[in-house]
């Protein structure tokens, strides 16, 4: 009568077991996994256009390997025509002005052209020094060697403190005017290319005592296109 009883007993459970695996399928689906069967027709397809893939991606790199280096050929060749002035801007600012030194440091320049009497330039500089600095003068020429460079001397020397900026020529001083490579007065006209350097005569320190003839002379290049006043 036990057996009998038990016997019954799991045929319940493997009936609910049953019952309860269709409901699952019936609701979520068969989740067995299901064979998948690859020809030797389809494998060879699929083969080839992964080649084709493959062929298309190398020839796109290849084009912007080929073109890439001859677009950035072109923007070293513009920059260097920009750095030189031949491609300055059409209001004929001057692009470039920078010292040798690290006690002045040029922020901006502008030289105006001037057919009667030379062109004329005016720097703003920015004392770098770790002291304070004495201007006493300034000039512009396209020289390789000038034997003056100085060519407008201040009456009085101009203290710059630390981290300031002055104007040149400072207030009751002349503007330098620049000379050509003969040492003429350059007389070239608004608009035209102008590639020079300009000098600054200054002191720091102890040799800036009052009535002192010894000052350092540095140059600058100065590049871009004469200006109207």
């Amino acid at each position: 009568m036990i057996g009998k009883t038990k016997g019954k007993a799991r045929r319940s459970r493997k009936a609910q077991a049953r019952f309860a695996s269709g409901q699952m399928r019936r609701l979520f689906g068969d989740f067995r996994p299901q064979a998948e069967s690859f020809s030797a027709s389809s494998f060879a397809e699929s083969r080839n256009e992964v080649g084709r893939r493959s062929q298309k991606g190398q020839a796109a790199m290849e084009y912007l390997m080929t073109y890439g280096w001859a677009i950035l050929v072109i923007i070293i060749i513009m920059g260097a025509l920009i750095y030189l002035g031949v491609l300055g801007g059409g209001s004929g600012a001057i692009k470039i002005c920078r010292f040798a030194t690290g006690d002045v440091f040029c922020t901006s320049a502008k030289t105006v052209a001037d057919t009667s009497n030379g062109a004329k330039v005016s720097l703003e500089i920015q004392n770098t020094a770790p002291g304070p600095i004495y201007l006493k003068g300034y000039g512009c020429t396209m020289e390789p060697n000038p034997a003056n460079p100085i060519s407008v001397t201040f009456a009085s020397a101009k203290l710059v403190v630390i981290g300031a900026k002055e104007t040149l020529p400072i207030s009751g001083a002349d503007y330098a005017v620049c000379k050509d490579e003969s040492g003429n007065s350059l007389l070239n006209g608004p608009g035209e290319n102008f590639r020079g350097r300009v000098y600054l005569a200054y002191c720091t320190g102890n040799d800036c005592v009052p009535g002192a003839v010894n000052y350092n002379v540095i140059s600058g290049s100065v590049s871009g296109k004469l200006e109207t006043e």
